[in-house]
């Protein structure tokens, strides 16, 4: 037979159920000039001998026996023996429409191309046949356009069967042998060597999907060749076209879902043993959302995005069960690397991760200290006191004994934690101003903790005590009685004597004892004087605050005197995780740091003056715990005063900035006593 106008290959491995289908599809196309090629890979089926019987019908049907070598060697033996002036490649288990091969010929007469690329169908169980990917028009395009195209599925793919080539192309390129998902490695680089384009805006092409196909088989080591040939895609664009660079990566970025998720699918050795193509593919995706969100339709983007949040979710699961089947081995350095990586990877999935840690320490450890529901919202006093607390739970246990379990992470955990809070365990609340009815929330999940834990010994660092009816007809003041009536096990510290003296008075069997605000032993104060004319203005804007409008005769004040107002704002109402504690607190400190003077009703805010020893001027507010702790520890310091708001008309700025603070050596003795104690009480719980 002299040059055919078409070669057309079929590579064959054991597909005899579908390989008559597929000849006759091509022996009964309306364009007569051809070849077709069987290349019988060494099938096992019978189907290397339907090839010859086939062959014995047809004339124009050559057939290739060779050992089993893979798709790539099959199609690499057809193009080795092809005469036709062009080449398709048609699967042995797919078909092609009765006018596939007249549509390119006469394309191909109108354009003289090297390439025409149509649409083609995907059909399912040979019964369910839909539109696939088919170009948007009919014309010409160029090779960086269609290969831009074929990067973000814009009609076309990487696929070689949906294509007719000129046969002299494959002259320089080769199917690469043993691959998966060869089209991809090679089809790009014969496009770019094209000259010119024809796009066939119509489905010629039967794309069949089945189970047990190379396409559709689950995962195994072979499925990461799809992301290594991404991979050398994205470094070839970015060293040759960087102007299609985000088209690179949106392909790259969608192999990864793919492959990820197919991973996350199969058995959990598989996820163990690519666990590092995993992280890093998923820590990629997550900063990949907005260039996924610039190919395709609203739709397909958004259920991108969404597949990378669900692929997170359920990696952090895997990782969850995996180190439940390795605690019983006693594979500890493990699995403190997964909790340090997952840590630094994820933001959203605290949940799962706080679990996993849980489950990791109760194996490790005999006994644990659980901070329960610390604050997730941005009051700077707040994190301080819990930036303490930690530091000083640390001087008495390792790390890993430590379990803190934020506001937002109780609110889901709480019956889980239940189950797996032992009786040995130490449950530690934070301290504050939380003991009252001002944030009834707050003293109901403190009373809750109390009730739920009967049987667990609780520390309560220094807390307020601010009911606004003392008489046991106030509800959730008799639910505070109740509950910590049937708890004997709570050692509870009061952050002033006035404090105590009503915790003893209200709550019976339990160990009150006196402890100065957490904040006192953070030590991370450095006193300084500046003369910067800045008035730092920390003033409460809640329900607590007494002040109301003659405040403002106090700002407008200093206004007049020259002196420059800096707001601080010890509330930011907006979420701090644990890794951002530090930072955000460090950052309020600072702006303190930058004033001479602080004027302030708020008990954190005359806190941090005194350990800066910025001269301070506090304001009391509803709850009395500013003017409590003020008598307690600071009303002879001189450097900070207490003042109502009948001393503001006649209010001395100068005066108030040149306060010098006196008798701080005391103030630190009772500060490292205070903190002696409260040491020496932790110690006694861990050791009981």
């Amino acid at each position: 037979m002299n040059m055919p106008f078409y070669s057309i290959i079929i590579p064959v491995f054991n597909t005899y159920a579908f390989l008559r289908r597929c000849v006759r599809s091509i022996q009964n196309q309306s364009y007569k000039d051809f070849e077709i090629i069987l290349v019988d890979d060494g099938s096992t089926d019978g189907s290397g001998s339907l090839c010859d019987e086939i062959s014995y019908e047809d004339s124009r049907i050559v057939v290739v026996h060779k050992e089993n070598g893979g798709l790539s060697s099959a199609r690499n033996a057809g193009i080795i023996i092809a005469k036709g002036q062009y080449i398709c490649f048609v699967d042995s288990d797919d078909y092609i429409e009765p006018s596939m091969l007249m549509d390119v010929f006469e394309v191909l007469n109108r354009d003289g191309s090297d390439i025409v690329c149509c649409g083609r169908y995907d059909v399912y169980s040979n019964i369910e046949k839909i539109i696939g990917l088919i170009p948007t028009e009919d014309g010409i395009i160029s090779p960086i356009e269609c290969f831009s195209r074929m990067l973000t599925w814009e009609g076309m793919d990487f696929s070689a069967c949906d294509k007719v080539f000129k046969s002299k192309l494959f002259d320089n390129y080769k199917f690469p042998i043993g691959k998966l998902s060869e089209d991809v490695a090679v089809i790009y680089k014969i496009v770019l060597s094209a000259n010119k384009i024809s796009l066939i805006p119509k489905p010629l092409y039967n794309y069949c999907h089945r189970q047990d196909s190379i396409t559709t088989s689950s995962f195994s080591e072979r499925s990461l060749d799809v992301l290594n040939h991404a991979n050398d895609i994205l470094e070839f664009v970015s060293q040759k076209y960087p102007n299609i660079m985000s088209a690179a990566i949106y392909y790259r970025s969608t192999v990864q879902i793919c492959i990820v998720d197919s991973i996350l699918s199969s058995k959990l050795s598989n996820i163990i043993k690519y666990w590092g193509v995993i992280k890093s593919s998923i820590c990629e995706l997550d900063n990949r959302k907005e260039i996924l969100k610039m190919y395709g339709s609203k739709g397909n983007s958004e259920l991108k995005v969404k597949k990378i949040q669900t692929m997170q979710f359920k990696f952090l699961y895997s990782v969850y069960i995996y180190c439940k089947s390795i605690f019983k081995h006693s594979y500890y350095k493990i699995s403190t690397n997964i909790i340090k990586i997952y840590k630094k990877l994820f933001l959203y999935n605290d949940i799962l991760l706080m679990k996993l840690k849980i489950e990791y320490c109760r194996l490790k450890h005999k006994q644990l200290f659980y901070l329960l529901s610390t604050p997730y919202y941005g009051n700077v006093g707040d994190q301080a006191i819990i930036l303490s607390e930690r530091k000083m739970l640390l001087e008495c246990m390792e790390k890993s004994k430590i379990i803190e379990v934020n506001s937002f992470e109780y609110s889901f955990l709480d019956d889980y934690l239940k189950q797996k809070i032992r009786q040995n365990d130490v449950i530690v609340l934070d301290g504050g101003g939380n003991f009252g009815d001002t944030w009834p929330h707050t003293m109901e999940r403190i009373n809750n903790i109390v009730k739920r834990y009967s049987n667990n010994r609780i520390i309560i660092f220094p807390e307020s005590w601010f009911f606004q009816v003392n008489d046991p007809n106030n509800k959730l003041l008799q639910s505070t009685i109740d509950s910590f009536s049937a708890n004997k096990n709570v050692l509870l510290f009061a952050r002033d004597t006035w404090s105590m003296g009503e915790m003893k008075k209200w709550i019976n069997g339990v160990n009150i004892k006196y402890a100065m605000d957490m904040v006192f032993y953070y030590g991370e104060f450095e006193p300084r004087k500046v003369k910067s004319g800045v008035i730092g203005w920390c003033i409460r804007e809640d329900k607590e605050s007494a002040l109301g409008s003659s405040v403002d005769m106090l700002k407008s004040g200093a206004i007049t005197n020259g002196y420059i107002i800096k707001i601080i704002n010890n509330d930011t109402y907006m979420p701090i995780r644990k890794s951002q504690r530090k930072s955000y607190v460090k950052s309020i400190i600072d702006q303190y740091k930058d004033c001479e003077l602080i004027i302030t009703d708020r008990f954190h805010g005359m806190v941090f003056a005194i350990l800066l020893e910025i001269p301070c001027l506090v304001f009391d507010n509803k709850t009395g715990k500013v003017r409590h702790s003020f008598i307690d520890f600071a009303e002879n310091l001189n450097g900070c005063r207490l003042l109502s708001a009948d001393d503001i008309p006649k209010f001395d700025f100068e005066k108030a900035i040149n306060l010098n603070y006196v008798n701080m050596d005391k103030l630190h003795e009772k500060i490292r006593i205070n903190k002696e104690m409260i040491l020496r009480n932790i110690r006694e719980w861990k050791d009981k």
